[in-house]
């Protein structure tokens, strides 16, 4: 009976995918049927209220979803982290986070802070536009996001690579040991 039960559940979560037209030879398809099994449901329904709770659509969360399946099985704490950080410090919208689901991939410190937070620094100082490619700061290889926004304007801003480990927040004030940059 366990294995009938297992094959339901599989049907059950294959149709509810196909419905979306996700070409069964992908990757995306297979995160797509993980993200819809029954297990999941308690996970995916959070990540849901979530994103509805920062304003997001139904059609910006298919979008996203779309994209990237797994956006739908974050934990509550790092995706509500990371639209704030997003939203509020970073002045996205939600559907322009949704071109790029993936950047929930990424770790919050490691990456979404200390991309971010160079980003904001160089706005700040206007050395770059406010419109920018949310892909071309998060999801570039470290090598290329390093020469392409810290060293490039490293001359300009004598605190980046401050900023860029941490230690100075986007206005040039000094962090003290611990701070999170995103409260």
């Amino acid at each position: 009976m366990p294995l009938y039960s297992f094959l339901k559940t599989l049907l059950h979560s294959n149709e509810k995918v196909m419905k979306l037209r996700f070409e069964a030879s992908t990757t995306l398809f297979l995160e797509a049927i993980y993200t819809q099994w029954e297990a999941n449901k308690p996970i995916r329904e959070r990540c849901l209220k979530v994103y509805k709770e920062w304003g997001w659509s139904d059609a910006d969360i298919l979008y996203a979803f779309k994209k990237r399946p797994l956006c739908l099985l974050l934990s509550e704490k790092k995706l509500t982290r990371t639209l704030d950080f997003l939203m509020n410090k970073m002045g996205l919208r939600a559907g322009e986070i949704a071109e790029t689901p993936y950047i929930f991939s990424h770790s919050f410190e490691g990456v979404i802070i200390r991309r971010g937070s160079v980003l904001n620094a160089l706005v700040l100082k206007g050395l770059i536009k406010e419109k920018w490619i949310l892909s071309s700061v998060f999801l570039t290889p470290e090598k290329c996001f390093l020469k392409r926004f810290v060293a490039r304007y490293h001359d300009s801003i004598t605190d980046l690579w401050s900023v860029y480990r941490g230690q100075v927040d986007p206005l040039g004030k000094t962090l003290s040991e611990g701070h999170d940059q995103s409260l």
